[in-house]
């Protein structure tokens, strides 16, 4: 082991120390830097969410527009259905009626083929 005399001892502490000083400092630039990119990917992630939580909204009145369309088109259904219904009701009453005309005076109709074949 190698004598150090005290004033050789003292400029390695000094040399120990500036390194030390001058590794703080990186680090410490190293900290502040990702402190920063903390702070905007933390802006970013935030935007981000009010982003997909606009997105919902929209979403959702869409999803309702569309459930209200949906409503608006079966109810025309229905009315189409009540309408046919209620046709194909007085057309089987008018052939009834129309049956039953043709037995009072005696007309028969001549069968078709068309007729026929049903």
């Amino acid at each position: 082991m190698a004598f150090t005399t005290p004033a050789q001892r003292i400029t390695d502490l000094e040399s120990e120390v500036f390194q030390g000083t001058h590794q703080v400092g990186r680090l410490t630039a190293d900290v502040t830097a990702l402190k920063e990119q903390g702070k905007l990917h933390a802006e970013l992630l935030s935007e981000a969410l009010q982003d997909l939580r606009d997105l919902r909204i929209d979403l959702a009145g869409f999803k309702t527009e569309v459930r209200d369309r949906f409503d608006a088109v079966d109810k025309r259904f229905d009315t189409v259905d009540e309408r046919f219904t209620k046709v194909d009701a007085t057309l089987a009453r008018q052939g009834a009626q129309l049956d039953a005309l043709m037995a009072h005076f005696g007309v028969q109709l001549p069968a078709t083929q068309h007729a026929a074949s049903n």
